[in-house]
């Protein structure tokens, strides 16, 4: 039985995800009290802002090969 591919894009950029998820993290770690909980969470969300930026960097136009 061959699996199915879901071909659906997503409805936002890669960027857009990992910065929503940033976000939704530091409010979610604004909620917890002080301890490891909170600062996963917050370490979570600067990952997913790295990312969001890195990706950012390399697809930028200054990264492209001379033609």
């Amino acid at each position: 039985m061959a699996l199915i591919r879901n071909r659906r894009r997503p409805e936002l950029s890669f960027q857009e995800r990992l910065n929503r998820f940033a976000e939704q993290a530091r409010g979610a770690a604004q909620q917890l009290p002080p301890g490891a909980d909170r600062d996963h969470l917050i370490q979570r969300a600067l990952e997913n802002e790295v990312a969001a930026n890195l990706d950012r960097w390399l697809l930028s136009p200054g990264l492209r090969p001379p033609k």
